[in-house]
């Protein structure tokens, strides 16, 4: 069905009305002398419409005049009428035919360099780096492109990468990277060295697995000092260096303060906004204005791009970025006292938790608040948390033997 309406688009045909008394008579006369006629509609009893292709519209006088219809011609439709009616705007076509020879010629490049950005030991902007060092950057003519010294250069650069690939979609290159497994990190036992605190902390559970234990639980401790020595004089073998190896649980405290309004600030758009437009071409930016500057006192930003495209992935070269400002009026929506307390301990313990150890677990929370002024509190969180304190560090041979020990 498709391809027969492109056929007769290509034809061109005509939209006709035909009336009288005889409009059966007419479509059988039609059909007896091979004059293809379709999309017929009848409009009443002596009214019909329907489409006819131009090379068969001459035919249908005589069999009109002798069926005795009228016939009127309410539209004309197909390539030909369109080439007729602007066969004298030569710089239409031309700008048609620059146009079209403009877009083949962009498709023939590489116009977005898309990256993965979910690896874990090689960033984005060290992967695209190492892509534009390698050759393959925005602008660059697709044929130009060789997959395999691609692959190759990549991963010269980047040793962090086991495999990496790139394909051409369209003006799209995708580059596919797997990076490698890194290498467990081997720990030397034959190295001395003791466990020391990590932060000043009151010492819960100690469990030395190599090593000898300097604390017990209920002891404070500060910073640097030793938990699980690494070297003990025995009156027997003399002096002993170990490589001491083990985990010390104490409890732990920090503290945060802030000032929090007890009121909270909402954005209204007024419906008032400002577009600023950048016209780009093969990566230059041509700005559409003369000054760029925020037109609102109160105002956000959207910024969006339109890139007009031959077919999927087939990007041309040209864009419009739209740099959008619109107005807003910030409104004060009062807090109560009970409101503004939970949301600053929520956001004080979140605060407490991130500035934590990973193995940290927080056994209680304290707050305290004083009024700064009328409209802001000030809430200070003291937490306390229980987490592993113990790090390794080199055992000093030179040390003295005060600190070993028996």
């Amino acid at each position: 069905m498709f391809l027969i309406k492109v056929f007769n688009f290509l034809k061109g045909y005509v939209i006709i009305q035909i009336r009288g008394c005889y409009i059966e008579r007419f479509i059988n006369v039609c059909t007896h002398r091979n004059i293809y006629i379709w999309d017929t509609i009848r409009r009443s009893d002596n009214t019909l419409l329907l489409k006819i292709s131009i090379k068969s519209f001459s035919k249908i006088r005589p069999v009109a005049k002798k069926t005795k219809t009228r016939v009127k011609i309410l539209e004309k439709k197909g390539l030909p009428i369109i080439i007729n009616k602007y066969r004298k705007r030569y710089l239409f076509f031309a700008g048609i035919l620059c146009f079209l020879v403009f877009a083949f010629v962009s498709t023939q490049f590489i116009w977005t360099v898309e990256v993965p950005d979910n690896t874990e030991y090689v960033s984005k902007d060290e992967i695209m780096q190492a892509a534009f060092d390698s050759g393959l950057k925005v602008g660059v003519f697709k044929r130009n492109i060789n997959e395999k010294d691609l692959q190759n250069q990549m991963l010269y650069k980047l040793d962090k990468l086991s495999w990496t690939w790139t394909y051409i979609k369209g003006t799209k290159a995708i580059i596919e990277v797997k990076e490698k497994t890194p290498k467990p990190q081997v720990v030397d036992n034959s190295v001395p060295c003791h466990i020391v605190a990590e932060k000043d902390a009151v010492v819960t559970t100690v469990r030395a697995l190599n090593g000898f234990a300097n604390v017990k639980p209920g002891d404070t401790v500060l910073r640097g000092d030793i938990l699980i020595s690494g070297t003990a004089l025995s009156e027997v073998a003399g002096m002993r260096f170990v490589h001491a190896s083990g985990e010390v649980y104490a409890r732990t405290w920090a503290e945060k303060t802030a000032d929090f309004p007890m009121y909270k600030i909402t954005q209204t758009p007024t419906g008032k906004t400002k577009n600023y437009y950048t016209f780009n071409i093969w990566s230059k930016k041509i700005p559409l204005y003369f000054k760029k500057k925020s037109p609102f006192k109160n105002y956000y930003n959207v910024s969006n791009r339109k890139e007009p495209q031959l077919g999927k992935d087939n990007f041309i070269g040209i864009s419009i970025d739209i740099d959008k400002y619109i107005e807003i009026v910030n409104e004060k929506t009062p807090l109560t006292y009970e409101q503004t307390l939970n949301y600053a301990e929520n956001e004080l313990r979140k605060e407490l938790l991130k500035n934590a150890g990973e193995n940290a677990v927080l056994e209680d929370l304290n707050i305290s608040v004083g009024q700064k002024d009328e409209e802001i509190i000030t809430v200070t969180a003291t937490a306390q948390f229980n987490e592993q304190i113990g790090i390794q560090t080199p055992v000093d041979m030179t040390e003295n033997t005060e600190n070993i020990s028996e």
